[in-house]
């Protein structure tokens, strides 16, 4: 094997490596404030959610369809464990940037279900003040809140004139 074939096969396996690594992020220090992130979520559903009752019996809907907190903080709790804990560990795993997008627009769509949420716990239809939002829910609205962020800014930190960016322009 001469040194030009040698120079022509280093650059095919550079040129691979660049392939694979190209939908691939980094997520730095930011690893480490997402899972306390998703800790927190997680701790979160042991505690007070919704009319005294706790987040794990809100999930499970013990009362009805939808047990007697509701759909809408049922709604936010099923989001907000999808997207916030399973979708940021899965995306943490993978590294790749298609499951932080994922993960990012679940944590927007969370945040949205959790204010509807905490606003539903603090209205009633007979003009008296709700029961409020339980400390699980208050907690587990801010996590996610986080969450959001923390995904935005991995998501939008990737630079359109990024080398790493795929060019389908022609």
């Amino acid at each position: 094997m001469n040194d030009d074939q040698a120079l022509d096969r280093l650059g095919q396996e550079i040129d691979e490596v660049g392939e694979r690594t190209r939908h691939q992020f980094d997520p730095g220090p930011r690893a480490l404030f997402i899972a306390i992130a998703v800790l927190v979520l997680l701790i979160s559903v042991a505690l007070p959610f919704v009319s005294g009752r706790y987040g794990w019996e809100v999930l499970s809907g013990e009362d009805s369809a939808f047990g007697a907190a509701g759909i809408v903080p049922t709604v936010f709790l099923v989001l907000a464990l999808v997207f916030g804990a399973g979708g940021s560990l899965l995306a943490l795993a993978m590294r790749r940037y298609g499951a932080a997008w994922v993960t990012s627009l679940g944590c927007d769509l969370a945040v949205v279900a959790g204010a509807l949420a905490v606003w539903s716990q603090q209205t009633s239809a007979t003009k008296a003040a709700g029961p409020g939002p339980g400390p699980g829910q208050i907690i587990a609205l801010v996590a996610v809140i986080v969450l959001a962020v923390l995904w935005a800014g991995i998501t939008w930190a990737r630079r359109p004139d990024d080398p790493r960016r795929r060019d389908d322009t022609g």
